[in-house]
């Protein structure tokens, strides 16, 4: 999974890097990226960070990252294996037939 999105900046404070594997949007949610400036996983994030004059520049953004990282969460409490995630997510991205 490719991000096309460069990292948004609505306010100097608030970033969210873009991504080039489904992995770096998982742990983006899940643990942040301070390497590239994301210090607070998304997970952890103040609702007035991503919504109201946010919503449109970054709110969309945080909200397949949470897409992704809450259904990561879910199939691995359900004991799905690695191999078996990324199948679903690559069916749930209409990469698999």
């Amino acid at each position: 999974m490719i991000d096309h999105h460069p990292p948004v900046v609505p306010a100097p404070h608030v970033t969210i890097p873009g991504v080039k594997t489904l992995q770096d949007a998982i742990s983006q949610w899940l643990y942040g990226d301070e390497g590239q400036g994301l210090s607070l996983p998304l997970k952890d994030w103040d609702k007035s960070l991503y919504t109201g004059s946010h919503q449109a520049s970054i709110g969309m953004i945080y909200g397949k990252r949470h897409q992704l990282g809450e259904k990561y969460l879910m199939y691995v409490d359900s004991g799905y294996s690695c191999g078996d995630l990324l199948m679903i997510f690559k069916v749930g991205e209409g990469q698999v037939s």
